[in-house]
């Protein structure tokens, strides 16, 4: 459950290495190596990585949600 008191942050996250995927609603994103993410961290999520070899590896940028709004229906491109 996330808390009242969470920061509201939007979270950019980029794949390095091995596989990795998130999970937010009804989206879901599976990401190979230097494709990358946007998501809620005030909404819940689930996040995996699958390593390729014998590690995975991820790069995360943090924004305060005020910084980039998103509109209600979502982003799509």
């Amino acid at each position: 459950m996330i808390r009242q008191s969470d920061p509201e942050l939007y979270q950019l996250s980029l794949n390095l290495r091995g596989r990795s995927g998130v999970s937010q609603g009804r989206q879901d994103v599976c990401l190979s190596r230097m494709e990358m993410v946007l998501y809620d961290s005030s909404r819940p999520f689930d996040g995996r990585a699958v390593p390729e070899g014998s590690f995975a590896e991820e790069c995360w940028w943090r924004s305060p949600g005020l910084c980039c709004r998103c509109p209600a229906a979502g982003c799509t491109g």
